[in-house]
């Protein structure tokens, strides 16, 4: 019994020295990642038209952090390294946005010096007329302010 309680403390030791090893690791492959800002270039918009919700979708990045706006809900799915979706949206339409100005800027870390891979950038921007319908205005990398 003494043995085995022994063998079960090693493994804890071990396991905890290993975890700390791969924190250390992760904090060492931060630093050799790219941090940009991303931010989507303002658009008009008719009268009673108002921004409901908008997505990130990075290949071989990593979205680090969004001050979202007030009220909003954002999730965070995917790979970070392959294909992560950085979603918003406004739960109500008191939460919506009236101008494409008061969109979030979103840090990112750009993964393709780690990975050999090229980043990938698209982002979709939901918008809602007065009548309730919904449309989407998609940008391209190129159509957007990419900034160190």
């Amino acid at each position: 019994m003494l043995n085995i309680k022994r063998s079960l403390w090693a493994i804890l030791a071990f396991a905890s020295l290993l975890l700390i090893s791969q924190q250390g690791s992760a904090e060492e492959n931060i630093a050799q990642y790219k941090k940009l800002r991303i931010r989507i270039p303002p658009f008009s918009m008719s009268a009673g038209e108002k921004i409901v919700g908008f997505k990130l979708t990075l290949t071989n990045g990593r979205a680090t952090q969004s001050v979202y706006p007030r009220g909003w809900n954002c999730q965070l799915t995917g790979v970070a390294g392959e294909k992560q979706t950085f979603y918003c949206f406004a739960p109500n339409a008191l939460s919506a946005l009236y101008m494409s100005e008061k969109l979030p800027e979103i840090s990112i870390f750009d993964m393709s010096s780690v990975s050999g891979k090229p980043l990938g950038i698209e982002a979709t921007v939901e918008i809602e007329n007065d009548f309730g319908k919904q449309y989407s205005k998609e940008f391209q990398e190129s159509d957007l302010s990419i900034t160190p």
